[in-house]
């Protein structure tokens, strides 16, 4: 094997133990004549996960065999130790000179992003990025994989953990980022760098449909803004009947009329003018006052009306995990780890969200049911925003779901590394050099904005609703003036029925005047 470093060493420990004891890996054009020769021999049947370097006399006589697993374990067949300690030599060297590193992901919006639609294409988001600048930073070359069985994240209920987390486990890659949370089992098995991120994993939840519009003449007042309205009117009338009763008789009889006098103080509150005015002028002063709190009146309720009627408001959403417990909906997430931490969970809500925890692998599937309002989907907010965004937003903006306000909690987000990867302090770095300049922010964002020019250009997902043209903002139709209509109707039913009223009464009079 070629070497490809200058410099003359590299501690490669055992089992990938940075914090070990160290093999010495030298390289040779021909490692046969090497060992021929009496040199250190290497046999390195997985050259991507050692590095090799010029042999250096000065360290001594000594013969090293090494043996490489496909999975990167080392078993030593025997060795000489050199004449003299191996000198300490951290950090790892900066430079891998271009040597190409086994990177796992998979697609999984917005972190990773199939460009082309094939994992051997272009890559992007945050995850492919923040591998990009380590490779860029170290010179080292992305060998990008999928996780060899074909999972994503990985489980361990079988077992033995699958996905991206068992190659970790397996060593089938150097490292591997899929928006990874750091978790206590996952940290008992595999290494993970300093988080690059942290973020909230919360529900999805509908957006409920917006109320009835003939609801909107009721809207614009709260029922304690109503019955003081009311209050207030009935107070005037008998204010009304009082003074003018006072004032007789210099004061009209018309305001001496009961149903007179409620009318005229209903057509102050909606704004209409009498010709009839009060003489008295205590009656005057009243009516002026009456007329200046009615005007308030009306233009706040005119002002709240049109709000109403052009965007109708939408009912209370579930807002916590105890209104989500008791609404009875299945809760899905992908695979079963968010289940195993519901019920670890010390908060009483958690664990009856558990109970109804259901794992899925189809994730448009699980939004599907959350739209229906059959269930809700548990993962990421960033995520979650992007999903929406994309797939159960309307033309005019308008979310079709929704991220519940209260999160199930917070996690950190790291790189995935096998135990004891000497890469470990090296990604440390390449992490705290990119959260430091603010990338990480800047690399979100372009996932947010990537997927609006998508839209724009009107690409569809075959899993989303139909999205509505115009949205519930615009212009008021039929629909919108149902509760003006349906008043008309009501005051037409009213006007028969004292009609009915009036005739009834009037020939029972009639009866009653012939018989006596």
């Amino acid at each position: 094997m070629r070497p490809v470093y200058s410099p003359p060493v590299l501690p490669v420990g055992d089992l990938w133990d940075q914090a070990g004891r160290y093999l010495l890996v030298t390289g040779s054009d021909n490692p046969g004549a090497a060992a021929a020769a009496g040199g250190p021999r290497g046999i390195l049947q997985n050259a991507a996960f050692f590095h090799e370097l010029r042999e250096r006399p000065a360290l001594g006589g000594g013969r090293l065999s090494l043996f490489s697993r496909y999975d990167g374990r080392t078993r030593v067949l025997g060795w000489v130790s050199p004449s003299r300690p191996m000198p300490p030599l951290k950090p790892p060297p900066a430079d891998f000179g271009g040597r190409p590193l086994k990177f796992v992901s998979f697609e999984h919006e917005p972190t990773t992003l199939y460009l082309d639609g094939t994992p051997t294409g272009r890559l992007a988001g945050v995850d492919p990025y923040v591998a990009r600048f380590a490779a860029r930073l170290y010179n080292f070359t992305l060998l990008f994989s999928e996780p060899s069985d074909g999972l994503r994240w990985g489980d361990n209920g079988f077992g033995y953990w699958t996905g991206l987390v068992g190659d970790m486990v397996q060593r089938r890659a150097h490292f591997g980022m899929a928006n990874l949370f750091i978790t206590e089992p996952r940290s008992q098995i595999i290494d993970f760098s300093r988080p690059y991120d942290f973020e909230q994993a919360c529900f999805v939840v509908w957006q409920p449909p917006p109320l009835p519009r003939w609801l909107a003449l009721l809207r614009p007042f709260s029922i304690s803004d109503w019955a003081l309205v009311g209050a207030m009117l009935i107070i005037s009338v008998l204010t009304v009947l009082a003074l003018s009763r006072a004032a007789a008789p210099r004061e009209s009889p018309l305001f001496s009329q009961p149903g007179f006098v409620a009318l005229y103080n209903i057509g102050g509150l909606v704004g209409v003018s009498h010709a009839s005015l009060p003489r008295a002028t205590s009656g005057q002063i009243f009516m002026g006052f009456w007329r200046f709190c009615a005007l308030t009146l009306v233009i706040i309720y005119s002002d709240n009306l049109i709000a109403n009627l052009t965007v109708p408001p939408s009912p209370a959403p579930l807002d916590t995990k105890q209104d989500l417990a008791l609404s009875g909906v299945t809760v899905s997430g992908y695979g079963s780890m968010f289940g195993e931490l519901l019920n670890a969970s010390t908060n009483y809500w958690d664990c009856q969200l558990a109970l109804k925890y259901e794992p899925t692998y189809d994730i448009h599937a699980a939004l599907r049911r959350a739209y229906d309002h059959k269930g809700t989907y548990i993962v990421n907010s960033m995520s979650l925003a992007y999903l929406i965004r994309k797939y159960y937003t309307t033309v005019s903006g308008e979310p079709l779901l929704r991220i519940m306000r209260q999160c199930f909690g917070s996690f950190m987000v790291g790189i995935a590394l096998p135990r004891r990867s000497f890469l470990t302090p090296l990604l440390n770095a390449a992490v705290s050099r990119l959260t430091e300049a603010g990338l990480m922010q800047h690399w979100s964002r372009s996932a947010l904005r990537a997927v609006g020019r998508q839209l724009a250009v009107g690409e569809e997902s075959p899993d989303q609703p139909a999205r509505d043209a115009e949205g519930r903002l615009s212009r008021l139709g039929l629909e919108a003036l149902q509760g003006p209509f349906l008043l008309l109707m009501m005051g037409w039913a009213a006007a028969l029925l004292s009609l009915v009223a009036e005739i009834a009464v009037k020939r029972c009079r009639r009866r009653v005047s012939r018989t006596g």
